[in-house]
């Protein structure tokens, strides 16, 4: 069983005010003519490619990744991206060195930037990236690809393959959103400060899914089940039971811990995973997901749609 995408489509598109509302939103370049060009529009303006995890990723485009992910949390993300040009330019073009040199001048510029009930958190966490990012060059080579070289080797102890890139995204969000005391991957790390205290790579403002939104805006590819995509989950799938126990076992075995929240985003990308189109990236299955569930099918308007027309038996070729 996999979801309909083309059915997702259609429910964002058929509706000419939700339709409307998107294109607003989202700022298109133009007038979608057709479903197809709506589709695309939607989501090149998003603006999470696909891309290479292992490339060289600078510290600035690290420092933009955190800072569009913490801009996306709590609030409509079109009342944060209509300013996203002016804060680059507070943020001296996401130069972190330059932002953490006038931090103390920046925290009350900063707020408007991030309005709402978690202002003062994502400011707060802004700066601390930038201190961040200052003091350790090359973040993404000397942390990040560091800890993703420990699941590999990890995985490759226990089951004698590298871990594939969707569970890697899974095993990453999880470690830097809530690092562990204890990890077994952590004699595989040649960086001499990692092993000393996890607790210090903790990614600023982020649980799972904004760390997630973080390394899709990356180009990482994997699922950001946020309180949309785990409502329609539960309201489409029988959550509990549509995966074995073992598929969510090895991945938190692997991560060193075994709390309710990382249960749950592991369970809820894995059922991502497992009904995303195959020739589909999984970011834009998500954000398809995310959509209809923030446009159309909203809280309580559940019960007016057939989940079952979002389904399809994929077609298995003979050849």
């Amino acid at each position: 069983m996999e979801l309909n995408l083309n059915k997702l489509k259609e429910l964002l598109y058929e509706n000419q005010a939700i339709r409307t509302k998107i294109q607003q939103d989202y700022g298109f370049e133009r007038d979608p003519k057709n479903i197809d060009e709506f589709s695309r529009l939607l989501i090149s303006s998003l603006n999470q490619p696909v891309r290479d995890i292992n490339r060289e990723i600078s510290n600035s485009e690290l420092f933009e990744a955190a800072v569009k992910s913490l801009g996306s949390n709590s609030r409509n993300w079109v009342t944060f991206i209509s300013k996203e040009e002016s804060l680059r330019t507070q943020l001296f073009n996401y130069d972190p060195l330059k932002t953490y040199e006038n931090s103390n001048s920046l925290v009350n510029d900063l707020r408007p930037f991030f309005p709402g009930q978690s202002c003062s958190n994502d400011v707060n966490a802004v700066l601390k990236w930038a201190k961040k990012l200052s003091n350790i060059e090359n973040y993404y080579s000397e942390y990040i690809k560091q800890v993703m070289n420990g699941f590999n080797k990890l995985h490759q102890n226990k089951f004698n393959v590298e871990i594939d890139e969707k569970n890697l995204f899974i095993c990453i969000a999880g470690f830097f959103a809530n690092p562990p005391s204890k990890w077994e991957g952590e004699e595989f790390l040649s960086c001499i400060d990692l092993h000393r205290d996890f607790a210090v790579l903790k990614f600023y403002g982020m649980g799972y899914p904004l760390t997630s939104e973080f390394l899709r805006n990356l180009g990482w590819n994997g699922f950001k089940p946020d309180r949309h995509i785990k409502r329609l989950f539960d309201n489409w799938l029988d959550v509990e039971n549509i995966l074995p126990v073992s598929e969510i076992k090895f991945l938190l075995d692997i991560n060193g811990r075994k709390n309710k929240d990382l249960i749950d985003y592991i369970k809820y990308s894995l059922i991502g995973h497992k009904i995303s189109p195959k020739n589909i990236s999984l970011s834009e299955v998500d954000n398809f997901v995310w959509a209809v569930g923030a446009y159309v099918i909203k809280k309580g308007k559940e019960s007016n749609y057939d989940s079952d027309v979002l389904f399809r038996i994929p077609t298995i070729s003979n050849t």
